[in-house]
């Protein structure tokens, strides 16, 4: 609400931009003066101005529908882009980052859930990286899961499988 009540604001002070004239003219040292109110007592020049570029701005309700939409007619779609399948990973600590992949933007409410193993891998996040850390070593399945409001899965991404190296003394 603060926000538009600042841009009606911002608007309105536009407009009378808008509506002001421009003056123009020299001092006796040939210094060139601008202003937004006549001299007194001097001749100066009004400058006509342009039309000011203008944008027309128009506020929507925020979109909280009840069902996920479909942008462009795309199905809902999630993939991993980064570990790829059946990367080898070296970290001693066991951390990595993961990176989802949208074909749309994340809704109002919906979130992704991180799946390692089969299970979940901490909370589901409205965020499209996720950071694992101390992994054990071995062989991993990753999979990503778009979760809309109730908690339904409404996408998953392709399963994968990464290699999780680390030194062993």
């Amino acid at each position: 609400m603060l926000r538009i009540l600042i841009l009606l604001v911002t608007l309105g002070f536009l407009t009378q931009l808008d509506a002001n004239q421009i003056y123009f003219w020299r001092d006796t040292n040939g210094v060139a003066h601008y202003s937004d109110t006549k001299p007194v007592g001097i001749e100066a020049q009004q400058i006509e101005l342009s039309k000011l570029n203008t944008n027309e701005f128009k506020i929507n309700p925020i979109n909280t529908p009840s069902e996920p939409t479909v942008a462009n007619n795309k199905q809902l779609q999630i993939n991993i882009s980064t570990p790829t399948d059946q990367q080898t990973i070296r970290n001693n600590n066991g951390n990595f980052l993961i990176v989802a992949e949208l074909y749309q933007p994340l809704e109002f409410n919906q979130k992704i859930q991180l799946v390692i193993d089969g299970s979940n891998y901490g909370k589901a996040l409205a965020s499209s990286s996720f950071n694992v850390t101390n992994l054990d070593r071995g062989s991993h399945t990753i999979k990503l899961q778009l979760i809309d409001k109730n908690g339904k899965v409404i996408a998953s991404s392709k399963q994968i499988t990464v290699y999780l190296h680390r030194a062993h003394l």
